[in-house]
């Protein structure tokens, strides 16, 4: 798939900066979700240029759910900072025949 100019590149594989940077997030996620989670696996994630860079990556958390989350990293310049900036929660269910049913809700936006 072609990246378009200011779009999200296709997905990565999940790498340690990556995984350590979701990690680290990880209270705040939590926090803006209202819950906690036992399972908490980053899987692949795609970056997305701005005025730095957002990092959406899908987090398996456990029972047939995952999570995507936007997370900015600002640039070097302004601190480097990072902030959730986008949830949302993907339920998985397996229905007939094998078929996977995605569907999202976000209490935050």
């Amino acid at each position: 798939m072609d990246q378009f100019v200011g779009g999200y590149t296709g997905d990565k594989p999940m790498d340690n900066e990556v995984r350590s940077m979701t990690l680290s997030q990880k209270e705040q996620i939590e926090s803006k979700l209202n819950t906690s989670f036992s399972v908490f696996n980053p899987l692949s994630y795609q970056t997305q240029v701005v005025a730095g860079i957002n990092y959406k990556v899908k987090v398996d958390v456990g029972e047939g759910k995952e999570i995507s989350v936007v997370i900015f990293k600002a640039l070097p310049c302004y601190g480097g900072n990072l902030e959730v900036s986008k949830l949302s929660l993907i339920h998985i269910c397996r229905c007939r025949r094998y078929a996977v049913c995605r569907s999202r809700w976000s209490p935050y936006h």
